[in-house]
Formats: structure tokens, sequence, C-alpha cells
């Protein structure tokens, strides 16, 4: 058993074990944002075509520099504060552009700068909540970041790169071990969200899942128990198709002897199973994978077919997107259901192109289990190429056993349909190593939030579940219970105030 398969198999919710996880203690729960004391610092706000939530309305918005105020709207647009909510006085939670986990957010940004008109070469820490760049390294790091990616050539195009860490103390605090998989798949969100922004301000975000990790942690001088890279993003000039970096392959470590911590504070990351597998998923050499052979898009002959996705107004949907809290129980149109199918696994909309690359080497399944849409019959879907039609499986009711995977969530079993993504354990393992998991988590997470944003262009709500009975919900799909279970997001229409 390979690392990834030992983690994934310690960190499965069952009847027992969800019941008798630690209390949480408040008095450790981590900050939402670092917060970094310098006086190289270089304030965006001015750039922003609105104001931060709680803001002076004299601040003044719609700034003019034409580089800064692109990186500035990628920044707010990517994961920046959208919104507040206030419970009492002085008291408040920001909500931000893209969702996450128990609103604990363990996605770090940063900014690496060669040649930026207006912002001098190094790399640059995002501080969220004043909307400004922090200085931490004062020199070029485009040399480093392109032979960690490859010698991608993406490097050669431009001057600026945006890079992803996880924060893991930010969610095992709440999730414990299976908190890592909340970070992969929330990066995967922002991800989704800066893919989709881009082209708003004439460029493209090129997601980099694949590099050597020392060389791109190493400028950072992280810790890798408290927090590493997960993804270098590269942002060129004009719109061209958002294609994902290769995926490389690390080394398959044995998880036999793996074991499951208690994290009681950050410093019992040492010894998790989290870092365990955080670093067998790392890769020491710049070795791509061997390709996996491409798999064209197949429709059955039954299927059903579904509408293609249209484009719609993307900045717009990103300041008013929030997770759906609870639903009416009312029926969602089939062409929604199309609609918000096809933008999350890349069916072109007519006018831009986005790529999974696991979903191209037939690893990222997807299914959708039908509760209320018109036009459909209850049941298990198969969705078949990205997102172009369903192939029926088993018909059938089932609302109460999402409801039970679910672990007693309402919105599973209120919703109009939940989506469910899943990979087969061997064969992605065979593929990527342990960095596998990486990859199909992030990923996961990237089509998850293109659903959720569809979802809100589209006059319905959305909302991700990742935490669910895991074979309970391997069995549903008919998956191996070896297999991996990635991601749920229900959609249907929302009965009240969502959240974020």
């Amino acid at each position: 058993m390979s690392i990834a398969e030992a983690y994934h198999a310690l960190t499965k919710y069952t009847e027992d074990n969800v019941r008798s996880g630690p209390e949480l203690d408040w008095s450790l729960q981590p900050a939402q944002f670092k917060q970094i004391v310098s006086q190289n610092r270089v304030s965006l706000r001015s750039y922003l075509p609105v104001r931060l939530p709680g803001q002076d309305a004299g601040t003044p918005v719609g700034g003019t520099h034409e580089s800064l105020a692109r990186l500035s709207r990628l920044l707010y647009f990517g994961n920046g504060l959208t919104g507040l909510i206030r419970y009492g006085p002085g008291q408040g939670q920001f909500l931000r552009a893209a969702p996450s986990a128990g609103a604990l957010y363990p996605t770090e940004t940063y900014v690496a700068v060669r040649d930026l008109p207006g912002l001098a070469p190094g790399i640059y820490n995002y501080q969220v909540p004043t909307h400004d760049l922090v200085l931490l390294w004062d020199d070029d790091p485009f040399n480093e970041l392109k032979a960690a990616c490859g010698d991608a050539a993406r490097f050669d195009e431009t001057g600026l790169c945006l890079i992803f860490t996880g924060v893991f103390w930010r969610s095992a605090w709440r999730y414990q071990e299976r908190g890592y998989r909340r970070v992969l798949l929330d990066t995967g969100h922002v991800l989704s969200n800066l893919v989709a922004y881009a082209p708003e301000v004439s460029a493209t975000a090129h997601p980099h899942l694949g590099f050597v990790d020392p060389a791109v942690n190493g400028p950072f001088f992280f810790d890798d128990a408290v927090e590493g890279v997960l993804a270098c993003v590269p942002i060129t000039d004009g719109e061209s198709p958002a294609l994902p970096g290769p995926l490389w392959a690390s080394a398959t470590g044995d998880g036999g002897s793996l074991k499951a911590a208690t994290i009681g504070d950050e410093s019992d990351l040492a010894a998790s199973a989290t870092v365990a597998l955080h670093r067998a998923s790392s890769c020491w050499e710049s070795l791509p994978a061997v390709a996996m052979e491409h798999r064209e898009a197949q429709v059955s002959e039954r299927s059903i077919p579904l509408a293609a996705p249209t484009a719609f107004d993307v900045p717009k949907v990103i300041l008013r997107r929030r997770s759906a809290r609870s639903y009416s129980g009312a029926s969602i149109p089939l062409d929604a259901l199309g609609q918000v199918l096809g933008y999350s696994l890349g069916r072109a909309d007519g006018t831009r192109t986005f790529r999974l690359a696991t979903r191209d080497a037939g690893l990222l399944g997807c299914h959708v289990v039908v509760l209320d849409v018109d036009g459909l019959d209850q049941g298990l879907y198969a969705v078949e190429g990205a997102g172009e039609a369903l192939l029926p499986l088993a018909m059938g009711s089932f609302r109460e056993r999402l409801f039970h995977l679910s672990l007693g969530q309402e919105i599973a079993q209120r919703c109009a349909a939940i989506v469910v993504y899943t990979a087969p354990a061997d064969e992605s393992i065979t593929a990527y190593g342990d960095r596998a998991y990486r990859y199909l988590h992030v990923e996961a997470g990237m089509a998850g939030q293109r659903l959720q944003l569809a979802a809100q262009a589209h006059g319905i709500g959305a909302c991700g579940i990742g935490g669910f009975f895991d074979d309970e919900a391997a069995t549903l799909v008919d998956c191996n219970a070896n297999d991996f279970v990635l991601y749920l997001v229900t959609i249907g229409r929302p009965s009240d105030r969502p959240a974020g």
C-alpha cells in the first residue's frame, strides 16, 4: 500500500471515529491570515474596482497603473475579501472569493516578480486583510522557478507568477489528519477562480502542480511540517487556453507503518500522517512522469445529452458567490444541470478553454446523483466526456442514503443533485506515485469550484461537502472501497441566506 493509499484509509470517516475525535480547543484556533510586520509594503487597494469589506468609504478605487491594477484584481478575485458578516460590536466573519471548509482558509498566496512595471523583482506575500504585498526576498526568482518547473517555456513569456501554499495547521486544528484533504481542495477552489478571472484582465493563468518541491520551497525557508508549496501559476499576457503544466511522478512510499496522530497544536504535525504524505508526494528532481494516454471523450448511445455551457459575468459571479446553507427541495432545470457540469469539467463554452489533466488522463471521474431535476428520473448517472452527457447507471431515490453518508447534513437531503468526484487508486498511484493524491484533490477542488461558480451564474445554489463516510460514498457510485472519493458538491434551490 502506498503512503497516499494508507493516508486515505487512515482519514476515512466511519460511524465510530466521526464521534470520537478530540474536542476543539478554541483558544488555539489559527488565524486565517498571515500578519507580517514590514516597512516594505505595496498597497494594491486603490486598483480594485470595489472597496474592501469594512474599508473607509472615502478610500479611492479604480487606480489606473495597468500592471498593478491587473495584479491587484487577480489576487482579489482569486481569494480576496468579498464580504463581512457582523455578529456583534467589533466582531464579524470575513468572507472570501473562494470557499473554504470551516472558513479556515489554509491557502496562502505569494507573488513572484521578475519584470512588472511598478513592482521591484522579488517574492512577496499577499496580505489579504489589507490587500497589500509585503516583500520577502528582493531578487529575481524566475530562473529558480523555471528550473523547478522543468524549464517550462511559460516562465520566459512572463514576469509574474503566483505561488500557492498550504498552511497545514489551519485545517488540522478542526479536521485533524483529514485536514490535508481540505487544504488541497481549498487550493483548487482558489486556482479555479484565478483561471476563470484572468481573461477579464487579458491574461491567462497556467497552473503547474508538478515541480521540484525543495527548489520552490527553498527561497521561503518553509518548515515542511508547517507549510508547503502546492502550485506555481505563471500569468501570461492575452487570452490563450488555460492548459495545466505537466504532472510529474514522485516516488511511491510504503505506507504500511503510517499512523494517524492526534493533532492538539501545530507542533504535533511533525509526526503526523499529513506531513508524511506531503513529504512522500514531493518531487525531488525534474523528471516528468511517463505521459498517460489521452482518452478521447466517449459518449454512449444510450446517454442523455446535456446543454453546453454559455459564458457569464465571471467577476460579478465571484463577488456574489456564497455557499448554500440549506435548500428548498425544489427542482432545477435539466439545462442548468448541463451548464454547471459542462463548466465544471471544461466543456468549451464558445469563448474559453479549460482543461483538467487528471480528467484528460482518464483518472478524475464524475458522477451525479439526481434527486429532483426536471426531465430526469431519480438515480445515479455517470457524467460522460467534458460534461456532454449523462449515462444512467442505477435508478431510484438515494435521498436517505445521501443524508446518512454526508454525516447527517440536511443540504445533502434537500438538494436537487449531488456531484461526486472520484479516482481509481491503483491506476493513479501507478501513474504519478504518491503525488497523485495532491493532483487529484487539487483538480477535484478546481472542478468543484467551477461547478459552484456556474451554479451561481444560473440562479441556483451550491455547496461542497468534504466530510462524508468514504466507504458508503464509494459503494454509492460503485467504486472499489480502496479508490478515492475526492469531493461531493450539492446543487439546488437555496432557501435562505447563504454562508461563506
